[in-house]
């Protein structure tokens, strides 16, 4: 219920109808809080539709920086549609919360027809706290850079010790997500989450590389 609960609260800032999106920004618009026919978003993207990872589904990375093995995995999946009160939409949703091995730590994802959206769940729920979200992915084809992060299609690249095709590089300047550091994501529909590094000003902190990894769908 706690993921439901905060997930759809980020959906409220980030895909409202109440925002206008221009120039990858969203601003106030008029007010839809009265509206009652609302049209539904779906899915359309096939890339973004494979994004819909379930339980079952985990990753095994290697932090080359601090020498750590660890194992993520999804503990709980949620799809169906969302239903804004300001909004003039009902968006098609796909959520699902990872747990990791070494540190415990949970983090909540939402998957949408806009993106694959990151946010930590041991964040209070607070008024300010649900801009603490980061998109980490967009459907590969439409893919394009926003004010907030910086996005570059890949054709293939090599991770560990294997190649991945159709990879998006996600540069986040100031990732909330992160305690505000520097994050790049390296990340495809297919096998997800490939690669993650950290920075610290201009120091790497953190890269995490994909080993091994199943998912289910």
């Amino acid at each position: 219920m706690k993921i439901r609960i905060l997930l759809g609260m980020v959906l409220l800032v980030l895909l409202s109808s109440c925002y206008r999106e221009k120039d990858g920004c969203f601003k106030w618009g008029v007010d839809c809080c009265s509206n009652t026919d609302k049209d539904t978003v779906y899915m359309s993207s096939k890339d973004l539709q494979n994004c819909k990872y379930k339980t079952g589904t985990y990753w095994v990375f290697i932090d080359s920086v601090a020498n750590i093995f660890d194992s993520v995995a999804i503990v709980d999946f949620h799809q169906g549609f969302n239903n804004p009160r300001c909004s003039k939409f009902v968006f098609e949703v796909h959520s699902f919360k990872t747990q990791s091995f070494y540190s415990s730590k949970s983090i909540d994802y939402l998957v949408c027809n806009s993106g694959v959206f990151k946010n930590r769940t041991e964040i209070p729920n607070t008024r300010t706290d649900v801009f603490a979200v980061s998109l980490i992915y967009q459907d590969f084809v439409q893919a394009f850079s926003t004010t907030n992060c910086v996005i570059e299609r890949l054709d293939s690249m090599f991770v560990f010790n294997q190649f991945y095709k159709k990879i998006l590089r996600v540069e986040i300047e100031k990732d909330h997500t992160e305690d505000n550091n520097k994050s790049v994501y390296f990340m495809n529909s297919e096998f997800g989450f490939l690669r993650h590094d950290v920075y610290d000003n201009s120091v790497l902190i953190s890269q995490k590389l994909l080993m091994r990894k199943r998912i289910v769908r």
